[in-house]
């Protein structure tokens, strides 16, 4: 549930609460991309974090998702 912390937008207007959230690193890349996604695993938008903390505690500001929440697939 989204905690009203922050908003997302795609131009004039406010990105709805994503259905899912994924953390993912890309080979070669040292930081990690939080993805907020639509019900069928489309990407709304992601923000970028310099550590996988910090995509965790990102997720945890914006939706309540604590680290021990997440499901590692």
């Amino acid at each position: 549930m989204a905690t009203g912390n922050t908003a997302h937008y795609d131009s004039d207007t406010i990105l709805p609460q994503p259905f899912a959230l994924s953390i993912v690193q890309y080979d070669g890349d040292s930081g990690f991309y939080l993805f907020y996604l639509d019900e069928s695993g489309k990407e709304q938008t992601d923000t970028y974090h310099e550590s996988i903390e910090g995509a965790f505690k990102q997720a945890e500001f914006e939706f309540g998702v604590k680290k021990e929440d997440w499901i590692k697939l």
